[in-house]
């Protein structure tokens, strides 16, 4: 669950998490039309939420990138 913040308070959304590198960056893939998108250009704090047979949860900074040669090894299928 990725939370962004809006003059509503937090908003949650479900993302499917593409790539985890060794320096803890997340990696997601949207649509640049989309809600989330806006939010991440104008407020960059945001949290991530796991949950499995136990919890994750983290707290950090976002940033957009766009990077082809991610997309493409993704299947190009944001959300």
């Amino acid at each position: 669950m990725l939370k962004t913040e809006s003059d509503e308070g937090l908003v949650s959304r479900p993302l499917k998490t593409q790539e985890v590198n060794f320096d803890f960056d997340l990696c997601f893939l949207t649509k640049k039309e989309t809600d989330k998108h806006r939010k991440i250009l104008h407020g960059k704090e945001v949290n991530v939420d796991y949950a499995r047979k136990s919890y994750v949860f983290v707290s950090g900074q976002a940033k957009i990138v766009e990077d082809q040669t991610r997309k493409r090894k993704s299947g190009g299928n944001p959300t």
